[in-house]
């Protein structure tokens, strides 16, 4: 059998024919199957009023969590109106008989487009995360990109809300919450994966609470 890391303090656990398993460490006790199949729920935690995940399970060796798209938002459509007139505003100004001015035009234009695009994907994205017996799946898909991340439980470090540092561009094309996001994020390896990023705070918590469970045996 394959050996697992201990949810508490990452030891690594030596998986036995037996019911549950014992970290010799920090003496945390956990269900052998759980920690290799990952498909228990964490059944005591509730779902909060009003939550837009949809959870389904199919067997005992897959289950999914289905986010629904964000939809628009009034400053969505300030944001779009802006990126439309800062390219038409730039094509206006390109001048093929000077190469520095058609190239900033074409720069800023490319800007403009930018912006559009990234609005346009936070609008009309979906997320699926997807639970097998030993991986998990983050899936993203929107009206311009489509993403698909393989993630093993083995090399998951910890699952939870990490606060981002939004960082003070040129253009500032998203007005709402201006205050630093929490976000929830799988630490994995060296590196880090944001998802589900528009819900409530009450249903990422409830969602890290739900994925910790059935990959980890035990709601951290």
């Amino acid at each position: 059998m394959k050996n697992q890391r201990c949810p508490q303090c990452n030891y690594t656990l030596k998986i036995e024919d037996s019911d549950f398993i014992e970290c010799k460490i920090c003496d945390s006790t956990f269900k052998t199957t759980t920690l290799l199949s990952g498909r228990e729920l964490f059944n005591s935690s509730e779902s909060p009023l009003g939550n837009s995940i949809e959870f389904r399970k199919e067997g005992e060796r897959y289950s999914s969590f289905s986010i629904p798209r964000r939809g628009i938002h009034w400053t969505d459509i300030l944001g779009l109106l802006f990126a439309t007139h800062w390219v038409i505003f730039n094509m206006a100004l390109f001048d093929t008989s000077s190469y520095s001015i058609a190239f900033l035009s074409i720069a800023f234009m490319l800007i403009g487009i930018f912006i559009w695009r990234r609005i346009i994907i936070e609008m009309t994205e979906r997320q699926e995360i997807i639970l097998e017996s030993d991986r998990v799946s983050i899936i993203k898909k929107s009206f311009f990109s489509n993403e698909h991340l393989s993630i093993y439980f083995g090399s998951i470090k910890n699952i939870s809300l990490k606060l981002v540092r939004k960082k003070n561009g040129l253009i500032q094309y998203k007005l709402s919450d201006m205050q630093d996001p929490y976000y929830p994020t799988i630490f994995y390896g060296t590196d880090e994966v944001y998802f589900a990023k528009y819900l409530s705070l009450e249903e990422m918590e409830w969602l890290i609470r739900e994925l910790k469970f059935s990959i980890f045996g035990v709601s951290l």
